[in-house]
């Protein structure tokens, strides 16, 4: 496990939800799960996490980086604009990206959308792990394969 002094070397998890809504006519928008559902899971997520790495002897091997974008309903468009704007490094350093949109929708299924299918050990092991959770919970867990292409302007 590296320590906080090599930080900015680790790979990056990029977890992000969209705060806008959609629907053909707004009063018809269901805001409250398009995307509402999202923004209070990356929030406490965040919170959750933020507990863990404050600590030395629980800090991960990724670093986390949490973000609320437009366009979500428009092909994650605002979530590509938002990592286009960072630097080359940084972007460079994200491994994977999960986001978060609609997650109350489903009575006993979640869907986990991601940037890339889990290939790296360590990222399989976390989806094998939140799939056992919620499991247990009573919920079944699919992901769902969407590559933001940073670099196509009408992706």
């Amino acid at each position: 496990m590296k320590t906080d002094g090599d930080s900015h070397q680790l790979p990056t998890i990029a977890i992000v939800a969209s705060y806008d809504t959609f629907g053909a006519a707004p009063a018809l928008s269901v805001g409250s799960d398009s995307n509402g559902s999202g923004i209070v899971a990356l929030l406490e997520v965040a919170r959750l996490f933020s507990l863990l790495y404050s600590n030395p002897k629980t800090r991960g091997q990724y670093n986390l980086l949490f973000g609320l974008t437009s366009g979500g309903p428009y092909n994650y468009n605002g979530t590509r604009k938002w990592l286009q704007s960072f630097d080359q490094r940084l972007r460079e350093s994200i491994d994977y990206a999960i986001c978060l949109d609609s997650i109350g929708s489903w009575e006993n299924e979640l869907w986990i959308h991601v940037s890339k299918p889990p290939e790296n050990a360590f990222i399989k092991q976390i989806m094998e792990d939140f799939s056992s959770v919620a499991e247990d919970l009573g919920f079944q867990v699919n992901l769902k394969h969407k590559k933001i292409n940073i670099s196509n302007s009408r992706n």
